[in-house]
């Protein structure tokens, strides 16, 4: 289980109307802890990306902001 991610308590509980997070700088092979830890924050990955080993993820709060971005 991955550990609250040193910024994670700067990370609004829910972005405003319209508005996503995004998550980065983690190995790619971690991704899922990531996504199961927002997700369960109430902030479900809206796309996941990956880079030469690194991970990414963009993060919404409202089921219509995860729509808007698909």
């Amino acid at each position: 289980m991955v550990e609250a991610p040193r910024a994670a308590p700067r990370i609004p509980s829910r972005p405003g109307t319209g508005g996503l997070a995004v998550v980065s700088g983690f190995g790619q092979a971690r991704s899922g802890e990531f996504q199961a830890f927002f997700g369960r924050h109430g902030l479900p990955a809206a796309r996941v990306h990956s880079l030469e080993g690194w991970g990414a993820l963009i993060l919404a709060a409202r089921e219509e902001d995860l729509i808007r971005i698909s």
